[in-house]
């Protein structure tokens, strides 16, 4: 028993450190249980056998007495003159020697029996009761195991289920960032600042990088343009918000078409005036205040797209505005008189 109990823990030990499977486990167990109990079995069927054996092969004083008294008896009964009933006596004692004789054998044998019975019983249920810990040892590791299995797939699930939320959040900041929307980009990172993700850090740190230059060429931008230009605009306190569709559309038309039109026909007209060849609106040469006329109109149209880009606060517009006003400035003579018209509300 104890060398199988060695076993047991030896494989016990290589289940625990991985060198066999659970299945090999409990079938290597359960036949070294099977293989156990069925020697111990046999070996006790043949002790028994040849304790028996030997009992009924031993002689003891009940035999010896009860052959004396037989051959004694029977010898005495033919031979001898003792009166009959002494030999009756005789006989009747050598038949008892050997009823005793009989009635210990029986009784030794059957003491035997219910002894090996008991011990085989015994190691049975010893045998039982140590297979049935072992299998609730089994049962309860199984559990565990498919306990642990359990919490990790769902930890699993709720990792994967975070990391593709994640993904499409950082999806939606780079489209944001190739888009330029970079305020959006930092509005997202805040949102979602738990998150702790690196790359949305980064992306955010990017959008303020790209704001930040944004500013600065904006504000270089806004240098360019005459300083009374931004002036106005803070002093009215107007913004685009306040603006309607239609005003935001003329304001937009007027730097795409009306202003670079106007130049354009300042340039013609003032070309035509140097060369003295004749206007192809009028058929004649135009005169110097035609060319003012032509310059200041141009000049005016200009002025109003740097006002219009300032409202918009577009980047694209006030490098636009800036190179219209620098063409316009060249033909117009009396920029002085006419800036002061423009503050005084006549732009």
């Amino acid at each position: 028993m104890g060398n199988k109990f060695d076993k047991i823990k030896e494989l016990k030990q290589m289940l625990d450190e991985g060198s066999i499977t659970q299945e090999e486990f409990s079938q290597m167990k359960a036949d070294l249980l099977s293989e156990n109990s069925n020697t111990e079995d046999s070996k006790a069927s043949r002790s028994f056998q040849l304790d028996k054996g030997k009992e009924r092969k031993g002689v003891g004083w009940p035999e010896v007495l009860s052959v004396l008294f037989g051959i004694y008896g029977g010898l005495g009964y033919l031979f001898t003159k003792q009166p009959t009933a002494k030999k009756l006596v005789i006989l009747v004692l050598s038949f008892l020697a050997t009823g005793v004789y009989a009635s210990l054998e029986i009784a030794i044998t059957n003491t035997q029996e219910s002894q090996m019975q008991e011990s085989g019983d015994s190691q049975r249920t010893t045998a039982g009761s140590q297979e049935s810990e072992a299998k609730e040892e089994q049962t309860i590791r199984e559990q565990k195991i498919q306990q642990e299995e359990q919490e990790l797939r769902k930890k699993q699930e709720l990792s994967d289920k975070f990391n593709a939320e994640r993904q499409k959040i950082l999806n939606s900041a780079n489209k944001m960032m190739d888009q330029g929307q970079y305020e959006e980009v930092i509005k997202l990172a805040d949102k979602y600042a738990f998150v702790n993700d690196e790359n949305l850090n980064n992306l955010k740190s990017q959008a303020k990088d790209k704001l930040a230059a944004i500013e600065k060429e904006y504000a270089a931008l806004v240098a360019q343009l005459p300083s009374f230009i931004p002036e106005l605009v803070q002093e009215k306190g107007e913004s685009i918000k306040s603006k309607s569709w239609f005003d935001r559309e003329f304001m937009i038309y007027n730097c795409d078409e009306v202003a670079p039109a106007q130049i354009e026909e300042t340039v013609e007209t003032k070309s035509n005036h140097d060369n003295g060849q004749p206007s192809r609106w009028t058929g004649s040469v135009p005169t110097a205040s035609q060319v003012a006329s032509e310059a200041e109109s141009s000049y005016r149209f200009a002025l109003r797209c740097g006002y219009a880009a300032l409202l918009l606060e577009d980047k694209e517009y006030l490098k636009k505005a800036i190179s219209l006003i620098n063409k316009a400035e060249k033909y117009s003579t009396n920029n002085t008189l006419f800036i002061a018209k423009v503050k005084s509300g006549e732009l």
